[in-house]
Order: structure tokens, then C-alpha cells, then sequence
């Protein structure tokens, strides 16, 4: 014999309810009839609660034990299948977790190669940025040799230039026939004879310096004369 509640068996000798209805029957244990301290005449006049909802014509019997056994008994096969559901998907996790594993493996792969390739890249401007260096260094040098070589092709010119007047002074100056003739030795040639008074005096009555008489290669420095050379020079006021 079962309980119509918890549908368990029932001892031999455990204490029990039966309906007391002809059309019932049904027997209950004591904790699941919801029934405590009854007494012998309680139990005989006893209706289960299901026959007591059936009479109420559609009573709510939830807050009935039964009602309250029946929903526990769904709550407990519920939880069983939603615990096998929870076991399932834990048996699934590993699965999907290796799937992660190796999503992830996969981009970190991908995330590596895109690192050695931007540090190759890095490498190539490195070496690129040196040449440039070393090709900067030599236009420098270039560029100072040749500030050197116009600064010195400037001070060369301006040297020349310097030196060109001087040359052209000292090649009139030697050019000068009065320079010539005293650069030349005298020629052996008697002097020009020149008719002089004896009255001849230092120095002309102005004060003036005694002439010059020119000849052709020669000049004569004499004192102040009162007449003209013999020969024909003409006196030149130097």
C-alpha cells in the first residue's frame, strides 16, 4: 500500500490516513496528510484533500499537502532534469573552451606575426636612416672643402688685385724716361758747353731752385743762368 501523496510505501505498523469517502479510499501518511494530533474520531470522519478540492468545485489546492507534495514532486523532477541539463553542458565546456584555446592561439599567432613584421619594418628605417647619416656626414665635408677652396680663391683674387696697380706704378715709374736716364749709366760723352757769366748767383732772386737742363739722355742740375745753353736746351723749372 502506497501514499497517495508522496507515493511511497507504507510500513506495516506506521500510523496512517484513509478517506473517509466510499468513492476515495486513499490512504496517507500522517506528516503528508498535514493532520497532527488527531484523535481516533478525527481520522474516521477524515477527507483527504483532494476530494476536498473536488467538492469545492475547483478550489485552489496548493496551499493543500498534497497539492503541496504533488508541486514538490514536479520541483523535484524539474530539478532533476535541469540538474542533467547543467551536467551536459559542463560535459560540453571542455569542448568549447578547446575551441577557445584555439581561437585564441590563433590570434596571438596572428598578433605575432604582425609584430615581426612591424620590428623588420623598424629594422629596415634604422639601417635606411643611417645611410642617410653617413651621406649627410660627406655632404658636410664637401660643403666645408668647398667654402674653403672659394674663400681661398677669393683671398687669391683679392691679392692679384692688390698687387696689379702696384705692378702698373712700378712699371710706369720705370717706363719714366727722367727714371731711365737716372737708372743708366752716363754716357762718355763731353758735357755740353754752356756759356756762364762769373756773376752766377746760388739761387734765383724769387728764391726759386736752380733749373734743369734736359739733353737727350742726361740731366743736368746747375746753377741759376742768366742766358741759354750753348747747344740749345731750353732750361725746365723742375
Amino acid at each position: 500500500m502506497n501514499c497517495s501523496a508522496c507515493r511511497e510505501a507504507m510500513a506495516s505498523q506506521e500510523d496512517y490516513l484513509r478517506c473517509s469517502l466510499d468513492t476515495c479510499k486513499k490512504v496517507y501518511h500522517v506528516l503528508c496528510s498535514g493532520v497532527t494530533n488527531a484523535t481516533n474520531k478525527d481520522k474516521s470522519t477524515w477527507v483527504c484533500p483532494e476530494c476536498c478540492c473536488s467538492t469545492k468545485k475547483g478550489g485552489d489546492n496548493s496551499l493543500t499537502p498534497v497539492g503541496t507534495s504533488k508541486k514538490t514532486r514536479d520541483q523535484n523532477v524539474t530539478f532533476r532534469k535541469r540538474t542533467g541539463k547543467e551536467s551536459q553542458l559542463k560535459c560540453e565546456e571542455p569542448g568549447e573552451l578547446a575551441m577557445e584555446i584555439r581561437g585564441l592561439r590563433s590570434e596571438i599567432s596572428i598578433l605575432r606575426e604582425q609584430l615581426l613584421s612591424a620590428v623588420a619594418l623598424i629594422s629596415t628605417y634604422e639601417t635606411k636612416l643611417e645611410g642617410y647619416a653617413t651621406q649627410i656626414v660627406a655632404l658636410n665635408a664637401k660643403l666645408e672643402e668647398h667654402h674653403i677652396k672659394a674663400f681661398e680663391k677669393l683671398l687669391s683674387t683679392h691679392s692679384h688685385s692688390t698687387r696689379e696697380p702696384m705692378s702698373k706704378i712700378q712699371k710706369m715709374a720705370t717706363s719714366n724716361p727722367i727714371n731711365k736716364s737716372k737708372n743708366k749709366a752716363p754716357l762718355d760723352r763731353p758735357t755740353p758747353s754752356i756759356k756762364e757769366t762769373d756773376d752766377i748767383p746760388n739761387e734765383s732772386p724769387n728764391g726759386s731752385k736752380p733749373p734743369y737742363y734736359v739733353t737727350e739722355n742726361e740731366i743736368y742740375e746747375v746753377k741759376f743762368l742768366r742766358r741759354t745753353a750753348v747747344d740749345g736746351t731750353k732750361p725746365v723749372n723742375k
